[in-house]
């Protein structure tokens, strides 16, 4: 099974290019150093050593993040990113962003299948590939193997075994949201509220697991914070969602508007990723009044909805139907708004885009003077990554059977493996940021409005690397 997923991994990854360049990808700068190349070893033998420790309970008092400080610690590391920092970022993203194509079209076969919208509308990439990052720090045997398939690195090399490095992985993950956040140069001010990313990860677990403390530190780089926190969570599942839920608000702030996730009355570890993302489009206002948005066939309700005029890189494909609108939300941040032609299927537009072609297709966009009308978004998306490898007929990857032996000594049943997205997108007033380029002068500006379902990814500039990937179906109700 690994070595099938690693091949369409590889497949997938050479058709990737960066520019007018094949990108050939240096694997090596994620494995382990050359002189651990070793046979497989017995699982029995990968029995976790060291110190453990019992997380503390769910109602300790806990301070809440400091959300500031966190974006400095973040992005302090991007100003020493030397050029191999840089290229080992892009090998990361390439990767991620092929996962994340990969899961989204399974995401999408289930919606299309149910000819609704769900929770998981909105997809973060790049959160999910750290995810199985730090679950592949926590595995053994099989299992580590296979989730080093699935995370686009071979096991062999020149005939020797490599194993995958996930705290490199990690350490790249966090230079890649310090790119986004602040540029090479530091761009963004500290606590600017116009472009915010945190990402905090619970471990939650039953009372008396232990936990291998080298395994919890070696996570420290996959989040701004990361909290480890005991509770009952066989008598009530669903009470203990709420407490998990409660908890999470309390630490973050953050409002939540979805129910809690219930766990099985048998789990003995809950993984969770919650992230939050803040926009502010420069220069662009709220409209005195809510605008009508098309929901389906039938139904349009009114929304709130922005409005900016400015120059913007922009791409027509009259072959497929649709237009798509980079907008700059910061040194590096980039949004892009595809809005598929009247009678076109979002999902056909999709099935165009959100391929390995990505780079490629990013340099068919041209500056062009627009006036953008858009709803004002709050989305919320749950989204369990064991259903999204089931969808991906991968289903044994993060099941009861799986071996995570270096997480704790004791019997590991691992729960639901939950991403939690708050994506908010809003006005600011502000002078727009600028693209390098400028639409020629005098154009008029062009009418692109946003009043009906459409498609949305933002990415980091540098490396190409998706941060969120999805689509807008209802703006009231978030997903």
């Amino acid at each position: 099974m690994a070595r099938t997923v690693t091949l369409l991994c590889l497949l997938g990854l050479a058709a990737v290019v960066a520019g007018d360049r094949v990108y050939v990808h240096p694997f090596h700068f994620l494995t382990n150093d050359p002189e651990r190349c070793a046979k497989p070893s017995d699982p029995a033998a990968e029995a976790p050593t060291g110190e453990t420790f019992v997380p503390v309970p769910i109602q300790a008092k806990t301070s809440p993040m400091d959300e500031v400080a966190l974006w400095e610690r973040v992005t302090a590391e991007v100003r020493s990113l030397g050029p191999e920092g840089r290229e080992r970022a892009t090998s990361v993203a390439a990767l991620l962003n092929f996962l994340g194509f990969r899961l989204r079209r399974a995401l999408r076969a289930l919606r299309d299948g149910h000819g609704e919208a769900h929770q998981g509308e909105l997809l973060a990439p790049a959160a999910i590939f750290g995810s199985l990052a730090s679950l592949h720090l926590g595995a053994s045997g099989t299992t580590a193997s296979d989730l080093q398939a699935l995370l686009g690195v071979p096991q062999e090399d020149g005939g020797c075994t490599t194993q995958l490095d996930g705290e490199k992985v990690l350490a790249v993950l966090r230079a890649v949201m310090g790119l986004f956040l602040a540029g090479e140069a530091g761009g963004v001010r500290a606590g600017d509220p116009h472009l915010r990313l945190s990402t905090l990860v619970g471990l939650f677990t039953s009372p008396g697991l232990r936990l291998c403390e080298a395994f919890f530190q070696s996570l420290q780089p996959a989040a701004a914070i990361t909290y480890a926190r005991s509770l009952d969570l066989a008598t009530d599942p669903g009470l203990a969602a709420e407490r998990v839920d409660r908890f999470v608000g309390a630490v973050s702030g953050w409002p939540r508007r979805l129910s809690p996730t219930p766990s099985c009355p048998d789990d003995t570890l809950l993984f969770n990723t919650y992230i939050r993302f803040q926009a502010a489009i420069g220069g662009a206002s709220r409209l005195a009044q809510p605008q009508a948005f098309q929901v389906n066939r039938t139904s349009h309700e009114l929304v709130p909805t922005l409005s900016v005029t400015g120059t913007f890189q922009y791409w027509r494909d009259d072959a497929n139907n649709f237009t798509v609108v980079r907008v700059p939300l910061g040194a590096n941040a980039r949004l892009l708004l595809v809005q598929p032609d009247p009678g076109t299927a979002p999902e056909q537009v999709e099935a165009q885009l959100w391929t390995s072609d990505f780079p490629l297709w990013l340099n068919r966009l041209e500056p062009r003077a627009v006036h953008l009308t858009l709803p004002r978004l709050t989305m919320e998306s749950a989204v369990n990554l064991q259903d999204l490898l089931a969808l991906s007929k991968l289903p044994h990857l993060l099941d009861r059977k799986a071996n995570f032996s270096a997480i704790s000594e004791d019997d590991v049943r691992l729960g639901k493996v939950m991403n939690k997205i708050l994506f908010e997108l809003t006005e600011s007033g502000a002078e727009a940021p600028e693209e390098p380029t400028q639409a020629p002068v005098g154009s008029e500006p062009l009418e692109v409005t946003l009043n009906r379902p459409f498609l949305l990814a933002v990415y980091e500039q540098v490396t190409k690397a998706l941060l969120f990937l999805g689509r807008a179906t209802d703006p009231l109700r978030g997903v």
